[in-house]
């Protein structure tokens, strides 16, 4: 009679460490989905930065000028920066041999190997 009260303990005290082991459990994985959603996030955000500082128009432009009497002058002068494409053409040029690609990195890595699609 004295084993079954001393069972009784043993057993409250085995259902508190699986709820235990269960609540880490739910926050490992609660924090794992997080941390993947962040990063995400922050990919996309630097892919939005990146893309906005290829956009920069860095191109002047100066003008000729000239005296009233013609004696002096300078000739103008110009520079564009044209948006960088890696030497690709731009997905929506219309040209049909457009050799852009995307290359898809997915959340779980698959032994370090890219998928790479090819865009018509």
């Amino acid at each position: 009679m004295s084993r079954r009260p001393n069972s009784r303990r043993k057993q409250a005290g085995f259902i508190l460490t699986i709820e235990l082991l269960l609540l880490a459990t739910i926050c490992v994985i609660g924090l794992i989905v997080g941390m993947t959603n962040v990063r995400d996030s922050v990919l996309a955000e630097l892919s939005d930065v990146s893309e906005s500082v290829g956009s920069l128009n860095q191109g002047y432009n100066v003008t000729s000028v000239a005296n009233a009497a013609g004696t002096a002058a300078t000739a103008g002068s110009a520079f564009s920066d044209a948006k960088d494409t890696n030497g690709l053409l731009p997905i929506d040029s219309g040209v049909g041999n457009s050799a852009a690609e995307l290359t898809f990195v997915p959340a779980v890595p698959n032994l370090g190997e890219n998928i790479a699609v090819a865009l018509p």
